[in-house]
């Protein structure tokens, strides 16, 4: 009896261990480009950090290339060690023969942990033992446009909002991914996929 309830507390803790994430995606697409279908398409991250750009471009190509559509990150194309005009940009992917860029703007990326005692009585032994348990949690915001290479139109304008939190830290890595999942689940949905 005593294994078993070992056994019950030690499952209790490996859910509660685990961590929760998910991205909702509001969008609007311009009206005179509802049948725009994405073929290949730039990724440019702007307003991060290096890590956190390379990360969300590796994301969002990984995903968009699983759904059959060309993609490549925007930093590869355009090192961002050099300063170049929207001109110049468009005229680049045109010539690569890019149809689309995905312009994302991180808005917001806020962490917070905080602490609690857990206490556990033990029938058997009358005892009762303390545990600190420290949940994390995070919220990302961003904003994407995609525009049309050839005219410079916006065709769909769109915000996330990933929420995160668990008793596990939820990384970059992590954000990244879900961002680019259900983005491209709503792209999906809504045709231009």
């Amino acid at each position: 009896m005593k294994k078993i309830a070992q056994l019950i507390i030690i499952l209790i803790a490996t859910m509660m261990m685990s961590a929760c994430i998910s991205t909702s995606v509001k969008g609007y697409t311009d009206n005179s480009h509802k049948n725009y279908k994405i073929k290949k398409i730039a990724i440019h991250p702007v307003n991060t950090n290096m890590h956190f750009t390379s990360l969300l471009e590796e994301s969002m190509v990984d995903e968009l290339e699983d759904v059959g559509v060309a993609a490549k990150s925007f930093s590869v194309m355009f090192p961002p060690t050099r300063q170049r005009t929207e001109k110049e940009v468009n005229e680049k992917l045109l010539e690569k023969g890019f149809d689309s860029i995905m312009h994302i703007h991180i808005g917001s990326s806020k962490h917070a942990s905080s602490s609690s005692d857990l206490h556990l009585y033990d029938p058997y032994s009358g005892g009762v033992s303390h545990t600190n348990i420290t949940t994390f949690n995070r919220n990302t915001t961003a904003q994407i446009k995609i525009i049309s290479v050839k005219n410079n139109e916006v065709i769909w304008i769109g915000d996330t909002q990933t929420a995160a939190g668990g008793l596990l830290y939820i990384g970059d890595e992590s954000t990244t991914d879900s961002i680019a999942e259900d983005l491209i689940e709503t792209l999906k949905e809504i045709g231009h996929l």
